[in-house]
């Protein structure tokens, strides 16, 4: 028992310094030009309910969560706006550390969808698509499309960082992002080390 105690509050701890390194991060970059403390402040609540979210299903799923049920959990509150969502995927589960990543990236794709591409009015599609590589990682795929014309973004600020770098610099995959006349497009690899195929969930199409 006393083993067992002292391996749960190792892996209690672990977690806990992965959470408030993410936060960390999150807090310490500089609030980016010309924009106002209120729009940061509210950003940052966002990022932080996300992690929050995050936590709640890595200890629901006993250190890790489906990939799904992040993606539905992300984009529920677009679901109103008349946008035709499609998940299509197997089912995949990822360890507590990229659950946590891929909840801030998730996150910060659908604001920036929510406030300029795809999710902001009720003609836009996001398709969402991912499978098992070779390799035995996961390849995600974000692609909008039938929202405003895209534009690239004269500045990278913090979000265009944390959509870039989380997944090469926290999980050692891949991340790109174009910003195609047609819809932003976004593709990510996540390293097999970080899956898991213990999640059992149908195959569905769509959400909306």
């Amino acid at each position: 028992a006393d083993i067992r105690q002292r391996m749960l509050n190792e892996e209690l701890n672990h977690r806990v310094k992965n959470i408030l390194s993410l936060i960390k991060s999150l807090v310490s970059h500089p609030v980016d030009e010309g924009r106002d403390l209120h729009d940061y402040v509210t950003s940052l609540q966002g990022r932080i309910q996300a992690l929050s979210h995050a936590h709640d299903q890595i200890i629901r799923g006993d250190g890790g969560g489906a990939l799904r049920d992040l993606l539905e959990a992300e984009l529920s509150p677009y679901l109103h706006h008349g946008t035709a969502i499609t998940l299509d995927g197997p089912p995949i589960g990822l360890d507590s550390r990229a659950f946590s990543v891929m909840a801030l990236v998730l996150h910060e794709l659908a604001t920036n969808a929510a406030k300029y591409g795809a999710l902001s009015g009720n003609r836009g599609k996001l398709s969402v698509r991912w499978h098992r590589t070779e390799e035995g990682g996961c390849e995600l795929v974000w692609q909008e499309s039938g929202g405003p014309a895209v534009k690239p973004p004269r500045s990278q600020g913090f979000g265009s960082v944390l959509i870039n770098r989380s997944v090469p610099y926290d999980l050692g995959g891949e991340s790109e992002i174009s910003f195609e006349a047609g819809g932003v497009r976004a593709r990510f690899l996540i390293p097999g080390n970080y899956i898991s195929q213990s999640v059992s969930a149908e195959r569905r199409k769509d959400i909306r």
